[in-house]
């Protein structure tokens, strides 16, 4: 699997990991609180934007910092 890009948020300690699984023809989204992987919580969809879009959403929700 290769990593397309990191989304931090450090106010909330969320971070969202975009990942491309060439095997699966997927795009996964790993999920971590405070650098602890939230397994339960992976995401997979089929569509690039759809990733990352769900990774800023994840990585920014509840909080009040603008977004990059």
């Amino acid at each position: 699997m290769k990593r397309l890009e990191t989304i931090e948020n450090t106010k909330t300690g969320r971070t969202a990991k975009v990942y491309r699984d060439s095997e699966w023809q997927e795009w996964r989204v790993k999920h971590y609180i405070k650098g602890e992987h939230q397994t339960e919580a992976d995401y997979h969809t089929d569509d690039k934007g759809d990733a990352q879009h769900h990774a800023r959403a994840w990585a920014w929700h509840n909080s009040k910092e603008p977004r990059a």
